[in-house]
């Protein structure tokens, strides 16, 4: 009887191990999985700009706006037509008077183009000495990425290129991707 318990006992650690193993593989994939769907995300914001502190007006063209920015702040001359589409992002708090006119909804600006995007995105040092700032779209964990690098290298040393955070630390480059990334650096 001990005989056969103990065979029981090494054939069930046995099939354990190879569904651990199972297990394990599966979750490797679920974990790659998730990093390509995070990164086709972010390829599909690829085009868009974020524009921060703009004041909002009541019955406002938020493309007219937009493109008021782009020609007299930026110095750059882009038609409406080289713009996709333009919305605020959020519902407007019809209580909150003054979040309005301090422009707390940001704006999301689509462009036909990433030609146009990327000339707009490498103008906007132009917006120094105002309110206004422009920001990638990035999504919700790349987000979370770019203020932890914030955190632990100071907001000098971070910068957002193509839905990448980049960081410079040691006279090195990094772009990352992933927390994981993040904690890499040493």
């Amino acid at each position: 009887m001990q005989e056969e318990v103990t065979a029981f006992s090494i054939n069930f650690q046995k099939q354990l191990n190879i569904i651990r193993k199972e297990l394990q593989a599966v979750s490797d994939n679920v974990l790659h999985q998730d990093e390509r769907i995070d990164e086709l995300e972010q390829y599909s914001r690829q085009n868009c700009l974020l524009f921060h502190s703009v004041a909002e007006k009541p019955g406002e063209n938020v493309t007219d706006a937009v493109l008021k920015i782009m020609k007299e702040t930026l110095q750059i001359n882009i038609k409406q037509s080289a713009i996709d589409r333009t919305n605020r992002i959020g519902k407007p708090n019809i209580f909150a008077a003054q979040a309005i006119n301090e422009g707390r909804r940001q704006i999301i600006v689509k462009f036909v183009s990433y030609q146009f995007r990327s000339k707009v995105f490498h103008a906007k040092r132009a917006l120094k000495n105002t309110p206004i700032i422009i920001t990638e779209s990035l999504m919700a964990d790349r987000q979370r990425i770019l203020k932890s690098t914030k955190e632990k290298f100071g907001p000098r040393s971070c910068w957002t290129q193509d839905g990448r955070i980049g960081v410079l630390h040691t006279n090195r480059r990094f772009y990352l991707s992933s927390m994981q990334e993040l904690v890499n650096i040493q």
